[in-house]
């Protein structure tokens, strides 16, 4: 049992020059992993016994690091860096150097996942309230309906996946490819899609009738993008198509201007990704804020080829 006395009296001091734990870890990791590549690359580059004290020190280094025996280590670590210094120096990376490829190595990574795989957005605007709202930050899945090769428009695996309805997908706006909108998707390729006020309808290729969108009216109110505010002139209703169920928004004020009830009607184009609303949301690459995670899947279509809204 430990006295207070005892408790009180200072621990042995550790030896003059010697360095932290921590420190002669790492730089005894590093050491026997440049040694090993130096040896594997350049071994030719090298005299016989040079090379074998290289071989032993580095081995030796890594038995002492393996069996925390941290003031042995500590002198292979010095004797095996004067021996690199001396016999290998032509094959050591300069700080400079070393620290330029990991930022490079870092950089090609996170481009390869940006491009090919996730990439963030941010909704500016409340057109997709309330399932998305203004601010909200989303990752976007870009490879479930195939890969797009880095600065081109080849996709890799478009077979993997189908575009669904109810699906939510970020695409390139066809008037301004500059530019990328996230909508929901309502119709797929072949479909015919007719708005009827504030009633939508299907008549899916190869069926002769129309058929209106399942949706039930909830008794909330709208609310503007701060959530404090009610809309007015807004309702709420739950949708459903193909078994995805979502809550859009309504306005109820129909255009006084068109002296009767607006019709639209036409079909989903093949080569194209169109918005029935009447305003899309622009989805910007900034990233000042948190994830907020959403019940909806945001998915991203790298050929966009649906009707959306």
């Amino acid at each position: 049992m430990t006295t207070p006395q005892q408790a009180q009296e200072p621990r042995p001091a550790k030896p003059e020059g010697r360095r932290s734990t921590g420190s002669v870890k790492a730089a005894a990791g590093m050491l026997v992993k440049e040694a090993n590549r130096i040896l594997k690359k350049y071994a030719g580059r090298i005299a016989p016994e040079p090379a074998q004290a290289i071989r032993d020190s580095a081995d030796a280094l890594a038995r002492y690091r393996e069996a925390k025996q941290w003031d042995r280590a500590e002198d292979e670590a010095e004797r095996l860096d004067e021996l690199l210094h001396q016999h290998a120096s032509f094959a050591r990376k300069s700080p400079l150097r070393e620290t330029i490829e990991n930022v490079g190595v870092a950089v090609l990574v996170a481009l390869g996942l940006r491009s090919c795989l996730y990439e963030p957005f941010k909704i500016p605007s409340g057109s997709m309230m309330p399932t998305l709202v203004a601010g909200d930050h989303i990752f976007v899945n870009k490879f479930i309906y195939g890969i797009q090769i880095p600065f081109t428009t080849t996709v890799v695996g478009e077979r993997w996946g189908h575009i669904a309805r109810g699906d939510v997908v970020v695409f390139r706006y066809p008037i301004d490819e500059s530019e990328d909108f996230i909508k929901r998707v309502i119709g797929l390729p072949g479909d015919t899609i007719r708005v009827d006020g504030n009633k939508v309808s299907i008549r899916r290729e190869g069926d002769a009738e129309f058929e209106e969108l399942k949706r039930t009216k909830l008794p909330e109110k709208c609310r503007d993008d701060s959530g404090t505010q009610q809309v007015p002139h807004c309702e709420l209703f739950e949708e459903t198509v193909d078994g995805h169920t979502y809550v859009v928004r309504y306005k109820t004020n129909l255009d006084p201007r068109a002296g009767a009830r607006r019709v639209e009607s036409g079909p989903c184009p093949r080569a194209t990704c169109w918005s029935w609303a009447t305003t899309a949301t622009r989805a910007t690459t900034a990233w000042p804020g948190p994830v907020r995670s959403k019940p909806s899947r945001p998915t991203a279509c790298s050929a966009s080829r649906t009707c959306a809204t």
